[in-house]
């Protein structure tokens, strides 16, 4: 390679980094705009009332769950509805948490984090297996969230094993959305 190929190279690299960071600007500054607009309107109807940050996210989070779960029912993706329309309850459940709950009002890290690996935005079925799973996790954070396990070292171990299931469900959704990706852009045999 000459050098002017590793110079064209490079120069490439740095704008596709600098076009991914746009990108993710662009979400973020979605997002902010997104809450700001929820304070704005709640201030605005209901004075007096402050919305925190997190509340502001699970708003965020349980409007577009509820679209999703009603786009997946009219579409007949019962799976996918199911655990959509289940991520607003299970959100909402850490405001009426016990403040020892993992997932309570201190534990708003992995609560989020597991809600945003299940949510389904998939265009086709969830798998049995993956809804299955799905449902579990969701039934464990309603069951530690509601105090049914206590708050002895169980439900803490059973909290962050359930995290842990959550990343690497989340992982695997994401490889086998790039394998679709990738087997669809594949080029034809001849």
């Amino acid at each position: 390679m000459s050098r002017r190929d590793v110079v064209v190279n490079t120069l490439i690299g740095f704008f596709l980094l600098a076009i991914a960071f746009l990108v993710l600007l662009a979400y973020v500054a979605a997002l902010w705009i997104t809450i700001w607009t929820i304070k704005v309107l709640a201030k605005r109807f209901f004075p007096g009332v402050i919305v925190p940050f997190p509340v502001a996210m699970f708003i965020v989070l349980g409007i577009t769950s509820l679209a999703a779960g009603v786009g997946h029912l009219r579409s007949r993706r019962w799976r996918n509805a199911f655990v959509s329309l289940a991520l607003i309850p299970v959100g909402t459940s850490i405001w009426f948490a016990d403040p020892r709950s993992p997932y309570g009002p201190d534990g708003f890290a992995y609560l989020w984090l597991t809600l945003l690996a299940l949510f389904p935005v998939e265009k086709f079925l969830l798998p049995r297996s993956e809804f299955f799973l799905s449902a579990s996790i969701l039934m464990i954070v309603m069951a530690v969230n509601s105090g049914i396990l206590g708050f002895g070292a169980f439900t803490h171990y059973l909290s962050v094993c359930t995290v842990l299931t959550a990343v690497v469900f989340f992982v695997i959704k994401a490889r086998r959305r790039q394998a679709a990706v990738d087997h669809d852009t594949s080029p034809m045999p001849a």
